[in-house]
């Protein structure tokens, strides 16, 4: 699976973090999921009149997380966070909900992948060595069953076009923000949905993992 990378001037920005420790780096970011759904409403007749309606639902993180909850048996607290959990060394990124101090590992729920290459906008002033960079691509996610659990009742697969963007002189920011404009289909209890509307990370904390290896796995 080609999944989405960090750009390449976050990797640099700590690549001495990395070196210091055998531990695992990694860049947490919050990820937040704002769809809209349409599915098929009721019909109706007014005298000779037929009228056919579609009902729009809104689909966010924390419908997400409930019903991931509801098929591993956790219940998360209205505090608990989608997060993206990228190793700063390169390699795979997981996926995670925090609830407090608890973390679990939703990676196999979802499909977080780059489709196609990548065309990066950037400038880099050699004076100060301050640099600005945007990278665009088209994204993929998509929320599915994981084998030895129970069905969700809502899947989706999305993809559209994602922004990364990369800003040195925001120091007291995240190193790396990602939005996309995504929309795509999917299911609600069994009925067939159409969606749209956006996903993307906020914040940026690096965390040290005892013993996670070198982050290239």
């Amino acid at each position: 699976m080609k999944s989405l990378k960090l750009a390449a001037v976050t990797v640099a920005l700590f690549t001495a973090i990395t070196q210091a420790h055998a531990d695992q780096t990694n860049l947490v970011q919050t990820l937040h999921v704002r769809l809209s759904a349409m599915k098929q409403g009721g019909t109706t007749t007014n005298r000779n009149v037929v009228i056919t309606s579609v009902d729009t639902d809104r689909l966010d993180t924390r419908q997400i997380i409930g019903g991931i909850g509801a098929a591993t048996g956790n219940s998360f607290s209205s505090t608990s966070r989608l997060v993206l959990v990228s190793p700063v060394a390169g390699g795979n990124p997981s996926i995670e909900i925090r609830d407090a101090s608890s973390k679990v590992d939703v990676t196999g729920f979802f499909v977080f992948e780059q489709i196609g290459g990548s065309v990066t906008r950037g400038v880099h002033f050699l004076r100060t060595g301050d640099s600005f960079q945007t990278t665009y691509s088209i994204q993929r996610l998509a929320l599915q069953d994981f084998p030895g659990y129970p069905s969700l009742a809502l899947h989706f697969d999305v993809r559209g076009l994602g922004v990364d963007t990369v800003n040195s002189r925001e120091e007291a920011g995240p190193p790396l923000e990602f939005r996309a404009e995504v929309s795509g289909s999917g299911d609600s209890n069994g009925s067939p949905i159409v969606i749209h509307g956006s996903i993307n990370t906020s914040g940026g904390t690096i965390e040290v993992v005892t013993g996670g290896g070198d982050g290239t796995s």
